[in-house]
């Protein structure tokens, strides 16, 4: 199978916690810098088995940027490894 379209995301959390190398200590909260909202085209492939698995890849751009502001270009870029089962609901014949 092949799979195209349209994916809309939404920013719930922008944090970052951890220690510097020098040991300072940082807690971030900058969900006000960045988009809170993307869309993002998904192109995928996969494989569907006679038993209702499947297995496939799926590669999602982002349309918009990450940043409020910045000059430099950044997007959203996942790459999904994708393990499905297809459930039959529909009366057998």
């Amino acid at each position: 199978y092949g799979e195209i379209g349209l994916q809309p995301a939404l920013l719930l959390s922008a944090k970052d916690k951890g220690k510097t190398t020098f040991g300072f200590e940082y807690d971030d909260d900058y969900k006000d810098s960045v988009n809170k909202i993307d869309v993002g085209i998904p192109v995928g492939a996969g494989y569907c088995f006679k038993n209702g698995f499947g297995i496939g890849v799926r590669a999602t751009y982002g349309l918009i940027k990450v940043e409020k502001g910045n000059t430099e270009t950044v997007h959203n870029f996942v790459i999904a490894a994708i393990v499905r089962y297809r459930f039959n609901l529909g009366k057998k014949k």
